[in-house]
């Protein structure tokens, strides 16, 4: 279940202590942790984007992460990404184009490598226990060396990653534009469930999608039904 998005982890009272990028690096382990330690579940996705952190939301999109051994099966932004033991299939359908590349962890839809590359720019880190045992993180970075004032983070009370808030820092829409113009802060929340197991239909879809899809000659993938004329772009290691 899905919490309601709002102001991140600022709009919780509680008292913010300074931390290291270990302690925040060690959440994520323990997080990444959890789903590896299990060889199935379910994932659902929802981002918002608003153009400042008080205005109504400008954009939302919702998806899921389903994982069966090693098939995933992941819709998330538009894209679709089918993968088994030998391959991972990104697909866009708006460019027609699947791109191919070896199989890769698909750990928290991808948001533990999101944050590990903004640690490089940070500046300060904080963190927070909730009264619902929830952890809170909040990284800071200095004014021009990233876009971002700072970013949230929150894991439950069990490890498991549920809300990234990225806060841009004040801009104008257009850099021309007079001192006087108002400043934007644009705020980008990706919030996830608590895994849950497959429903059977899930497992039953899982099992059929990558043939449904692509027509495996050799090393060669041909894309198939929905897929049918799309472009393929493989980006396999081949030694």
């Amino acid at each position: 279940m899905l919490l309601a998005l709002g102001g991140g982890c600022a709009a919780l009272a509680a008292e913010w202590t300074v931390c290291t990028k270990a302690d925040l690096l060690a959440a994520m382990q323990r997080s990444e942790d959890r789903l590896k330690s299990s060889s199935e579940y379910a994932m659902e996705f929802r981002m918002a984007s608003y153009p400042d952190p008080d205005a109504a939301i400008a954009d939302e999109d919702r998806g899921v992460l389903l994982r069966m051994g090693n098939l995933v099966h992941q819709n998330q932004l538009g894209f679709v990404t089918l993968q088994n033991e030998n391959v991972c299939a990104v697909a866009d359908p708006t460019e027609r184009t699947v791109v191919l590349s070896d199989p890769r962890p698909h750990i928290n839809g991808g948001m533990a490598e999101r944050v590990n590359e903004l640690l490089h720019a940070a500046d300060r880190i904080v963190t927070q226990t909730t009264a619902t045992s929830e952890t809170e993180f909040r990284i800071f970075f200095p004014q021009g060396r990233s876009p971002y004032s700072h970013v949230d983070i929150r894991y439950g009370k069990e490890g498991d990653l549920m809300l990234v808030l990225l806060q841009w820092a004040p801009t104008r829409v257009d850099p021309a534009a007079s001192i006087l113009a108002p400043l934007h802060s644009p705020r980008v929340i990706f919030e996830l469930s608590k895994p849950r197991p497959l429903t059977t239909a899930e497992r039953h879809r899982m099992r059929g999608a990558f043939n449904q899809h692509l027509s495996a000659q050799g090393s060669a993938l041909t894309p198939l039904g929905p897929w049918k004329g799309f472009r393929v772009v493989d980006t396999r290691y081949r030694p």
